[in-house]
């Protein structure tokens, strides 16, 4: 608990700083300046946005600690597919990444929370974009496995890969595999510890293999249906 403060406490210190920074600047006469004063409003902008993802995911950790309340509901994989797709197709052509869905028809109904697995697969699918060069691919592959029993995600690029070193602790709260990339990527160590622990809470579990500079996959196995509580 006491390293979570810390790292929360630094997190925030970060963006709030160059917020002052900017603001001072602006105050000194920077304002005055039409190229200076463009730059200073987009940092604050920018930070301003950083610092409410890390509220959220802040949030969201919050809310996985302990018990997570699930919103149970049978949903069809297909129609989520596209979802994510469409949420992030656009992103996908800014990079000048091809994005492939594939999700057949005879992936069976799933139990589980939507909402939360939709956003593993947009976290996961996210990332995949953000760290895969100009003309590579990022592919969500989605079928049934375990005779119907399972469900099986997969989450495939061919991006820069995570160097073996730092695979076991990809999934620990605000670790980074490369900080500096972190920042300009806006990440905070976040996302795949809430990833995990959403997976974990639906009875699932993940796994993520990486070669560096040829790609990362990252497998989410779901039971098809929820165990009944004892």
């Amino acid at each position: 608990r006491r390293d979570f403060v810390a790292n929360v406490s630094h997190e925030l210190r970060t963006p709030l700083t160059a917020i002052r920074m900017a603001a001072e600047s602006l105050h000194m006469g920077a304002m005055r300046d039409d190229r200076m004063r463009a730059k200073f409003l987009n940092n604050i902008q920018g930070e301003a946005d950083r610092l409410t993802r890390l509220v959220n995911e802040l949030l969201t950790v919050a809310n996985l600690m302990g018990r997570p309340i699930l919103h149970m509901s049978n949903f069809d994989l297909q129609t989520l597919a596209e979802q994510v797709e469409g949420t992030l197709e656009h992103h996908a052509k800014l990079a000048n990444v091809q994005l492939i869905v594939n999700c057949p028809d005879d992936v069976p109904v799933v139990e589980a929370d939507r909402d939360r697995l939709q956003q593993v697969l947009i976290n996961l699918v996210d990332n995949a974009i953000k760290f895969t060069p100009a003309s590579g691919a990022v592919t969500l592959d989605i079928s049934s496995q375990a005779g119907g029993k399972e469900i099986l995600c997969k989450v495939i690029d061919s991006g820069i890969g995570i160097p073996p070193i730092d695979l076991p602790r990809i999934f620990e709260r605000f670790y980074r595999v490369d900080k500096a990339r972190s920042r300009v990527t806006g990440g905070v160590g976040l996302g795949l510890s809430i990833v995990k622990d959403i997976i974990e809470a639906h009875h699932g579990r993940i796994v993520v293999t990486s070669e560096v500079n040829k790609g990362t996959t990252f497998n989410i196995n779901l039971p098809v249906k929820q165990p009944t509580p004892e």
